[in-house]
């Protein structure tokens, strides 16, 4: 999950850094950095220091909850695309992406 980006939306890339995060450290120290990443939009709460409590609490909104288990469910079918070998260029595609946003 990635707080970062708009809820619901979904992307996808290879490579890259661990960006403070020890789990992607872990990973890159045992087989580098070209792997496939898969990051899902949960939004941000507005407000720098509240970043903890709202990544570690159930989404408070319905529509948001909808929004991120679409999100999981496009995921899925994402790393079928990654397993069978197949450019996922559509994960970048904003029509793609929940209620064809603009992300």
């Amino acid at each position: 999950m990635n707080w970062i980006l708009p809820v619901g939306s979904v992307r996808l890339k290879q490579g890259g850094g661990h960006g403070g995060h020890n789990g992607l450290r872990d990973t890159i120290a045992h087989i580098g950095e070209t792997f496939w990443r898969l990051r899902l939009g949960i939004g941000h709460p507005g407000n720098k220091t509240e970043v903890i409590d709202y990544v570690l609490t159930r989404a408070a909104r319905r529509a948001e909850e909808d929004l991120i288990l679409e999100a999981v469910s496009t995921a899925g079918g994402i790393a079928c695309l990654c397993c069978s070998n197949k450019a996922p260029k559509r994960a970048h595609d904003p029509a793609a992406q929940p209620g064809g946003e603009k992300t």
